[in-house]
């Protein structure tokens, strides 16, 4: 975790050891339920804290909020390792596979996180919800998040995307790169 720590400082995102000690329970359990329940395509903790400073980075750029809403959290990222971070922000997590929403769970109770509201569900059948930050890493399309998330009033969406989906973003769009990492941020009203 001590690379984890000097990549927060490097990017100037505010932090305190209780963090990194919340984001080290996140790696044990996460590489203990990966072996049987293969949750993702990572394997070590070297691959396990680039997905966390994926998760993290955009920290450094996106307006501040207080309660976010994850889309197909799956495994955990970003929505664990921002929360890990974001330690007073509220997070509701949308994850419709019952195993995946089962370690989110556990994971959360794990690492001590008490700002954690998962939902076992797809983001369709979602009610009414207010947050300021809707995020999604490689979920699906920005048009499709926004008309699954019909039910969500959210003031950005913050979505992570790989290299070979990132011309999905139009000129509009806060783009920004960390690695092979693009994220596409923007405010609502611009959408």
């Amino acid at each position: 975790m001590h690379s984890l720590g000097k990549f927060l400082k490097t990017h100037h995102i505010h932090y305190t050891e209780q963090c990194l000690y919340k984001l080290e329970s996140f790696m044990h359990i996460f590489l203990h339920w990966n072996k049987t329940h293969s949750l993702s395509s990572i394997k070590d903790t070297q691959n396990f804290i680039t997905y966390c400073q994926d998760s993290i980075y955009p920290l450094c750029f996106i307006e501040p909020f207080e309660c976010a809403i994850d889309v197909g959290s799956g495994a955990g990222f970003p929505a664990l390792a921002l929360a890990a971070i974001k330690e007073h922000a509220r997070f509701f997590l949308v994850e419709p596979n019952k195993k995946k929403a089962a370690f989110l769970k556990v994971a959360s109770l794990e690492m001590g996180l008490n700002n954690i509201y998962i939902y076992n569900q797809k983001i369709q059948d979602m009610q009414y919800l207010k947050v300021e930050l809707l995020t999604s890493r490689a979920l699906c399309s920005m048009e499709q998040l926004i008309a699954y998330a019909r039910n969500i009033n959210y003031s950005a969406i913050l979505l992570y995307k790989g290299t070979n989906t990132v011309q999905e973003a139009h000129c509009s769009y806060r783009k920004h790169t960390l690695g092979k990492m693009h994220y596409i941020y923007k405010h609502k009203e611009h959408l």
